[in-house]
């Protein structure tokens, strides 16, 4: 009788061990960047359980009692990452349950800008007058609150090698940077952008934007460099800047 129940017991055992699995994968940026530090949680009815990636970016989580769990993945500057509806087998490795996690919003940036007119027009790709004719947000796989413009382009004072395509361009806004709001349909500006073949960025904050409101121009990001300047004075200046030998 005791070897029977003994016998039972050790049957039980082995059972309860096998009705175990685990859950393993490795987490990313956006741009393929190992990311150590995450914590990873999987939670389930019965049961949770929390790791924290290593060097490797990756994560096992060993032992998990069979059932069905929700997965998220958190590190501070990043937006979290959640897998629904993971189910872990007995005896079985839920494998590759891999994330990549997007910066997330910046609240505040110290924008660098380039110090002078002179290097921003070092610096870009093009300097163009433009209006704009459309815009929408950045879609992207890590959303943002980007977003993209569609212009006309009225007047080109610089141009590299790689360029303009046709008369319009597109150029992406990010609004955390200097003005806070996206530029409307029909604003005319003067835009310093970086890219190439029609599509372009002001990312980092190395280029400036003038924005032009009748005899006005205003910049917020460069308010000294136009002060007391008319648009029509202010295009004059970028004219002869772009005759300049040193300034192609």
């Amino acid at each position: 009788m005791k070897i029977t129940v003994l016998l039972l017991a050790l049957a039980l055992d082995a059972s309860a061990a096998t009705a175990q699995g685990s859950i393993a994968g490795c987490i990313t940026d956006k741009n393929g960047g190992t990311l150590p530090g995450v914590e990873v949680v999987a939670s389930g009815p019965s049961a949770q359980q929390k790791v924290v990636t290593g060097v490797s970016g990756c994560f096992e989580l060993s032992n998990l009692p069979a059932g069905t769990y929700a997965v998220t993945a958190a590190l501070a500057g990043f937006v979290s990452g959640k897998r629904e509806n993971v189910v872990v087998g007995s005896g079985r490795t839920v494998d590759h349950l891999d994330f990549t996690l997007c910066t997330g919003p910046l609240g505040e940036i110290l924008w660098i800008t380039p110090g002078s007119l002179a290097n921003a027009w070092k610096a870009a790709d093009v300097v163009a007058r433009v209006r704009i004719e459309a815009t929408e947000p950045v879609r992207a796989e890590c959303p943002t609150n980007d977003v993209l413009h569609t212009a006309a382009v009225i007047e080109v004072f610089k141009e590299a090698a790689n360029g303009l395509a046709g008369e319009t361009l597109t150029f992406q806004q990010e609004i955390w940077s200097g003005e806070r709001v996206p530029y409307w349909i029909g604003q005319e500006m003067i835009v310093f952008l970086a890219g190439k073949q029609g599509r372009f960025s002001r990312e980092a904050g190395p280029f400036f934007v003038f924005l032009i409101d009748g005899d006005e121009i205003t910049s917020p990001d460069s308010a000294a460099e136009v002060k007391g300047m008319t648009p029509a004075g202010f295009m004059a200046k970028l004219r002869a800047m772009a005759k300049e030998p040193t300034a192609r």
